[in-house]
């Protein structure tokens, strides 16, 4: 999922949804993390959000790839 308009908003209250089980991921984007929704990418007011993938890292490449293409 991609979301580009009140994006911020929108990663914050997956942050929190999450709850405790979510893990900070540095270098990616201003805020990263994943938790078991998912790998949620915030890169200024766009967010990238991955589910249903077996790895996290498999997540991340998905998400540094479609990023510059936005």
């Amino acid at each position: 999922m991609v979301e580009a308009m009140d994006a911020a908003i929108g990663y914050d209250a997956g942050v929190q949804a999450a709850g405790t089980g979510t893990k900070q991921i540095s270098g990616l984007g201003d805020k990263a993390n994943s938790s078991i929704l998912g790998l949620d990418a915030l890169f200024g007011d766009v967010r990238i959000t991955v589910t249903n993938l077996q790895a996290d890292a498999a997540a991340e490449t998905l998400i540094r790839t479609l990023q510059p293409k936005l």
